[in-house]
């Protein structure tokens, strides 16, 4: 089987800001290694093996990168980042490496983590109970952002339109199409299978 990033917490691409926080906590547990940069690296290589990562991105890992990488006098591939990420979350637990992701995002992964879920769902408008709801992809991405507007009329006798917005997510499992909606007013969540629109 192949390695699955997402399935490992990984992020679909690591912006400056995580690169920024991945480059911190990586100094400091350098530091407190007590090793040289070369050896450093191979204990780094060493630790993250097991988990299926490829040879490929293992051997992206070199000394001379990540020095580079700490002086900030180079910018390393997506691979870099993601070792770097698997390695920190393995030893020290989940790590919050990018803070602007919304609560959509972090249900995203964690279902496609939970669920092994690999696709995303088409994006597009689909259905579920006489109601639209908008689907979302974005590449690299294994779940879909998902909103829905719902409009009602007001009490009487005044009767203004009141919209409310159920935002969340959408994912392809096998021929099934799934949204987990949360209302943001009630925060009632709301799990449904989607039909596409007529």
């Amino acid at each position: 089987m192949s390695f699955d990033a997402a399935k490992h917490g990984l992020l679909s691409h690591y912006s400056p800001e995580a690169q920024q926080r991945i480059r911190r906590l990586m100094l400091e547990d350098w530091k407190a290694a007590g090793v040289k940069l070369p050896t450093y690296m191979k204990l780094v290589a060493r630790s993250i093996a097991s988990t299926g990562v490829s040879e490929g991105w293992l051997a992206k890992l070199s000394h001379q990168t990540m020095d580079k990488m700490l002086k900030s006098a180079s910018t390393p591939r997506y691979e870099f980042w993601a070792c770097l990420h698997l390695y920190l979350s393995r030893k020290y637990g989940p790590q919050d490496i990018s803070p602007e992701l919304t609560d959509a995002d972090i249900l995203g992964q964690a279902v496609c983590r939970f669920g092994w879920i690999d696709d995303a769902p088409d994006p597009g408008s689909y259905e579920f109970d006489g109601r639209s709801i908008a689907v979302e992809t974005e590449e690299g991405r294994p779940y879909a952002l998902a909103e829905c507007v719902e409009t009602q009329n007001g009490a009487e006798p005044f009767g203004v339109q009141i919209e409310r917005k159920h935002l969340g997510i959408a994912v392809a499992q096998g021929d099934r199409l799934i949204a987990i909606l949360r209302d943001t007013v009630s925060l009632q969540i709301t799990t449904t299978e989607l039909e596409p629109s007529r």
